[in-house]
């Protein structure tokens, strides 16, 4: 899995937030968490998590990017499948497989961007979407189903998607480029286990030929999940790596969106 809990002793970043319910498509109602900056009438980011879910790291994550002047919403899209009796995260793999519709999952997620576009504190401002793993790939997919989408960023997403890991998948990256209208900046390590140098050579290859604005970042020497050594102590492995892929990011969002 790719991030849960915020480690021990790392301060709450001092900002607003609400617990925020988003009206689906079909009237259902997502829950969702709002962090919100000092600024209001400014861009705002969607937060798109692993299997793990709106887990801690992603509350504190919506943080950061307040105090960087986004409204930031981290959602519970898992909230149409029941709760599984072992919460071991290893286990959040088999409510994927067995009950996930992840077509549903896109339609939600766009029922978020809508909702965000309502907010006064936004009111109609540029949006973006950031997602890890599963929620890298979703991401991925937004920037093809939102128009309005100003800036989609992929945390070790999967281009080609993950075979048999959902009762419906999404759409596969890699077969929706020419739909693509998001600027977009991609993050992987190149000793992920699903990393493949010709599936994202392919990858870039398609979206320079489908004229889309992209920025696809390897980093050598690191696995998947990276993100979460920026909460660690600077001299844990893969901290420096975190750091410089966080910064990388907030550029790209300041660029597109303020």
């Amino acid at each position: 899995m790719c991030h849960s809990e915020v480690p021990p002793g790392i301060s709450a970043p001092a900002v607003r937030g609400r617990e925020e319910s988003i009206r689906c498509e079909d009237g259902a109602f997502m829950p969702s968490f709002l962090a919100l900056p000092a600024k209001t009438s400014v861009p705002a980011v969607l937060i798109v998590s692993d299997a793990l879910g709106r887990a801690g790291f992603y509350e504190h994550l919506a943080g950061m990017l307040a105090q960087e002047g986004f409204v930031a919403c981290a959602v519970d899209y898992f909230f149409r499948v029941p709760p599984l009796a072992d919460a071991e995260p290893e286990t959040r793999r088999a409510r994927r497989a067995t009950s996930l519709d992840e077509q549903q999952v896109l339609r939600d997620l766009c029922s978020a961007l809508d909702h965000l576009s309502s907010l006064p504190e936004v009111d109609g401002r540029p949006e973006g979407a950031i997602g890890f793993c599963m929620g890298g790939t979703l991401s991925l997919d937004l920037g093809a189903l939102w128009p309005e989408l100003g800036a989609s960023v992929s945390y070790y997403g999967y281009p080609v998607g993950e075979p048999g890991k959902a009762l419906v998948p999404p759409p596969c990256p890699m077969d929706v480029t020419a739909e693509l209208r998001a600027p977009l900046l991609g993050h992987w390590g190149d000793q992920d286990p699903m990393y493949d140098a010709e599936t994202w050579s392919e990858f870039e290859r398609r979206l320079d030929t489908d004229g889309v604005d992209h920025t696809i970042k390897i980093y050598p020497g690191i696995g998947h999940g990276f993100l979460r050594s920026f909460l660690d102590e600077p001299s844990a492995e893969g901290y420096a790596t975190a750091q410089a892929s966080w910064q990388t990011t907030l550029a790209f969002l300041h660029q597109h969106l303020d």
